[in-house]
């Protein structure tokens, strides 16, 4: 397993998702991604929050 950084996203009173489908299954995500080689979490969520 891959370890991931994330980012939550608030705003006007609502909160950013990401809806994913696999196979049979519905479900929602906050928004974020793998950490790079060499990368901190903290960097990782400023670069997913951004891309």
């Amino acid at each position: 397993m891959r370890v991931r950084s994330t980012v939550i996203i608030i705003q006007e009173h609502k909160v950013a998702v990401i809806k994913r489908i696999r196979g049979n299954s519905l479900y929602y995500v906050f928004p974020g991604g793998g950490i790079e080689a060499g990368e901190i979490a903290e960097e990782a969520a400023k670069r997913e929050n951004f891309e």
